[in-house]
């Protein structure tokens, strides 16, 4: 293990990880951010084995307690790529992380929004967590949609499990389990962009968390980033209000404010005890959903724009809106070519 010499070593440590932890979680005024090289090397270490467990717990609440700053964050991302080989190049157009845990107050219609971009042409890897708290309606909402789950983009649009993908990552995000908390890493996860998409759309669930992601972009040097407050942290755009959509463009960030699409709309999302089964209902023309529609349709919206399907907000609705109405009813058929 190799640690920068800025963590300075005490005759008390028996482990060369207790300067990193010393390092953030001196008491106030003393202790201090780790700087991307240090939090390179600190995950790294973890990653390879080298932690003990009692200093892996201590890092991941210690940065959770104080806050990780952009370059911390992005130096932890460099940690997860190379302990993992990664980015791949997979000819992807469009990075798309699921990793939000918590319980969702609507099915999961940013598949559906995934579905539809691939549907306009858009090479699509979505990746998160198959299992674990609130994850459960992922997988039946994957296959009512006809989505494909490899560990590579082998399709136009497919789910990548992060436990095929980042099994090291994977295993520290499950950490919450026994910690009782989210840790940095689930923001890392978000920003790994493991197949090397020059497009990515990003949620969160608190919106502080925004200038996190586009800070750590711009430390990674990523081409474009799209980061949004969704429902439930996922990049899923609420139909009933408006929606900011911020855009790091190699690093230059703009925003802009989507209108709402079902403003009139009130009360429980629909579909909630069965949402593949809903989600797919709907896709068919069997019933009918106009906040549930209309939030994968504003969602794909978004990832349109991003990709450049479309210049303007108002031009990414009326396509994701054409998409909607020409797709075809089978939610499992793939059409032999795009359909737009």
């Amino acid at each position: 293990m190799h640690l920068p010499d800025s963590l300075e070593t005490s005759p008390h440590d028996r482990h060369p990880l207790a300067a990193a932890v010393r390092a953030i979680g001196r008491g106030p005024g003393r202790g201090r951010p780790l700087s991307e090289a240090e939090a390179e090397a600190v995950v790294s270490a973890i990653l390879a084995g080298d932690a003990a467990p009692e200093q892996v717990g201590a890092l991941l609440m210690l940065w959770r307690f104080r806050g990780e700053g952009p370059a911390e964050t992005a130096g932890m991302v460099r940690a997860v790529r190379r302990h993992h080989g990664l980015p791949r190049a997979a000819g992807v157009e469009l990075d798309w992380p699921s990793y939000a845990d918590g319980a969702l107050r609507t099915p999961p219609w940013f598949l559906a929004a995934a579905k539809l971009v691939a549907l306009a042409g858009v090479r699509t890897a979505l990746h998160g967590p198959l299992v674990g708290e609130g994850r459960h309606t992922i997988a039946p909402t994957l296959a009512a949609l006809g989505i494909a789950i490899s560990a590579t983009p082998s399709a136009t649009l497919t789910f990548c499990p992060t436990a095929a993908v980042m099994p090291g990552l994977d295993a520290l995000l499950a950490l919450r389990g026994v910690l009782g908390l989210r840790s940095p890493l689930n923001t890392v996860a978000r920003l790994v962009n493991p197949f090397a998409a020059p497009v990515s759309i990003d949620g969160v669930f608190h919106p502080p968390y925004i200038d996190l992601h586009l800070g750590a972009a711009r430390h990674l040097g990523l081409h474009r980033l799209g980061v949004l407050k969704g429902g439930g942290g996922e990049a899923m755009r609420t139909a009933l209000k408006p929606v900011q959509l911020f855009v790091s463009d190699h690093g230059v960030v703009s925003d802009a404010v989507w209108p709402a699409l079902t403003p009139g709309i009130t009360g429980h999302a629909l579909g909630l005890d069965d949402p593949g089964g809903w989600i797919a209902s709907v896709w068919r023309g069997e019933q009918e959903d106009a906040r549930g529609a209309a939030t994968a349709i504003g969602t794909a919206a978004m990832a349109l724009f991003l990709t450049g399907r479309a210049a303007s907000p108002g031009a990414a609705d009326a396509v994701a809106t054409e998409l909607w109405q020409s797709r075809p009813r089978d939610p499992t058929q793939w059409p032999a070519a795009p359909c737009h």
